[in-house]
């Protein structure tokens, strides 16, 4: 009776001394690793460790990222928005050098394939000063200055992403079912929140700038070229259809004012703003004419005249981007620019032949910045005002500048990266 009773609990100590002897000789402490990452120069870092004392060892993994692996993330089988640097060295051998090109920043953490399991080092990060990594795959981008937020729409045109930057943080994001447009697309606020205005062929769609639900559509009679509001309750469209409307709105109960005639051809594309929303001042930029309306609050035309645009032929692009004092406004992929009496500056394209996907004029109206489109690289323009004489140029590595804004004073450039597939918020600094 004495040797059953006893033999169970012989067993029992036996497996567990085992168990956790085999632990304690597998198990390797994080400090004994002294994972170093020293940031050498401009794009280069330099990754030392110790050896750890284990005869199962088989590998290094190094991974940097602006983003942290998961606990559960495999080094060996992560996504494009991390890197891991695949080691070939000897467990003695113990540093490695990576570049990271465009200033990101970044978290190192290192991995020791031990066979059965990895031992993973401590997190190093490695913080960019004004910047920042947002986990979205942008292809264009709108600011609101008055919310501090940027809305991303990503590859593929279906993806919107409410991003607030003080917070540093994506506060919403949402599905669409139509192709989503920054050229075709607006923000305001009429008295009803703040809100998007964006178009789809012939329905002008109305979103909640906060939660990003859908909130009101309006189907016209053709397709919407262009959107603008005065935030006071007015809403322009540019309209696609037999009688060449710019059709203004009641952001009220979206019923239609009135309907004003523009000369510019009906099947070109047109731009529609408000030069001053105060005094409801609205243009419409096309590639025949430029038109002015002066409007009462109720839609209704006080003053109105047109100028031919003087730039043949002119560049397509619906977005009309105004100077802060109003004095100028340009329009088109072609950069053209005019005075607040419509006369024609410049056409930027005059003078490289380049094209541009967004503007951006100073505070002060001393210099305009333009980002290139259908350019090999990534690149902005700088231009004094009001001469619009070309300054210089400055290019940003792998990846494509989507917008300009102010933050804190300093020009910020949202950027798309393809190091990580990621969206990268910097300073300008041009």
């Amino acid at each position: 009776m004495f040797t059953k009773k006893i033999f169970p609990v012989f067993v029992f100590l036996l497996v567990s001394v085992l168990f956790f002897s085999c632990e304690k000789e597998e198990e390797e402490p994080l400090e004994e690793l002294e994972f170093q990452v020293v940031h050498v120069a401009d794009q280069y870092y330099t990754c030392k460790w110790n050896a750890p004392n284990i005869s199962t060892f088989e590998k290094y993994y190094i991974v940097h990222s602006p983003f942290i692996l998961g606990v559960d993330d495999d080094p060996k089988n992560i996504n494009y928005k991390r890197r891991t640097l695949d080691s070939d060295q000897t467990k003695d051998n113990c540093n490695v050098s990576v570049i990271n090109n465009n200033g990101l920043p970044l978290y190192f953490q290192l991995f020791v394939d031990i066979g059965d399991r990895y031992i993973r080092s401590e997190v190093i990060r490695f913080e960019t000063p004004k910047s920042e990594t947002i986990d979205v795959a942008a292809t264009s981008a709108i600011h609101y200055p008055e919310k501090d937020a940027i809305y991303f729409v990503e590859i593929g045109l279906r993806g919107l992403n409410y991003y607030d930057y003080k917070e540093k943080q994506i506060k919403e994001n949402t599905e669409v079912d139509f192709p989503f447009r920054i050229s075709k697309t607006h923000i305001g606020n009429n008295g009803f929140g703040e809100e998007i205005y964006t178009t789809n062929e012939n329905e002008l769609i109305i979103y909640d700038a906060n939660t990003l639900e859908e909130k009101d559509r309006f189907s016209t009679n053709g397709d919407i070229y262009s959107v603008a509001t005065n935030d006071n309750g007015l809403i322009a469209l540019s309209v696609k259809n037999s009688s060449n409307e710019i059709q203004i709105l009641s952001r009220a109960n979206l019923t239609l004012l009135n309907n004003l005639v523009s000369f510019n051809a009906y099947n070109n594309n047109r731009g529609v703003a408000f030069l001053s929303k105060e005094n409801n001042e609205l243009i419409e930029v096309g590639g025949s004419y430029s038109m002015y309306f002066r409007l009462d609050e109720n839609g209704i035309v006080q003053e109105d005249s047109y100028i031919a645009n003087p730039f043949q032929p002119s560049g397509f692009n619906e977005i009309i981007t105004v100077s802060p004092s109003e004095n100028y406004y340009i329009y088109s992929g072609k950069g053209e620019v005019f005075d607040s009496e419509m006369n024609g500056i410049i056409d930027l394209n005059s003078l490289f032949g380049n094209y541009y996907s967004r503007y951006l004029f100073d505070k002060e109206e001393t210099y305009l910045y333009a980002i290139l489109s259908n350019a090999s690289g990534n690149f902005i323009d700088k231009f004094s005002v009001p001469n619009f004489d070309w300054v210089g140029r400055k290019e940003f590595v792998n990846g494509t500048s989507l917008d300009l804004f102010y933050r804190d004073g300093e020009i910020h450039v949202a950027t798309f990266t393809d190091d990580f597939y990621c969206t990268y918020i910097h300073a300008l600094n041009f």
